[in-house]
């Protein structure tokens, strides 16, 4: 009782269409995504690159911000000392004009 077991039938010229037609666009999809993700990464990137010399809402400069972890205590007394002068100095250029 040798029964073998039929081949599966060739898919018809429909089915191959739509396959292709398928796989073709979950590609675009998956093209389109990836484009938008990485046009999100470049743009945070972006804004952080951008962002970066500047404190949110205080628009001090980045050598003005005390990054307390980062620099040691002299050398945040030397940045805290320079901008003392450099509000001085200010101070006094704008006496004359006043």
């Amino acid at each position: 009782m040798g029964s073998s077991t039929p081949d599966a039938p060739e898919p018809t010229a429909e089915q191959v269409a739509m396959e292709k037609r398928t796989t073709l666009g979950l590609e675009r999809e998956r093209a389109k995504t990836e484009r938008r993700l990485k046009a999100q990464a470049r743009s945070k990137i972006g804004a952080k690159s951008l962002l970066t010399g500047i404190k949110p809402q205080t628009g001090l400069r980045q050598e003005d911000v005390e990054h307390s972890k980062a620099i040691s205590s002299e050398e945040r007394d030397a940045i805290e000392r320079s901008k003392v002068r450099r509000r001085r100095n200010i101070k006094r250029s704008l006496g004359g004009i006043l």
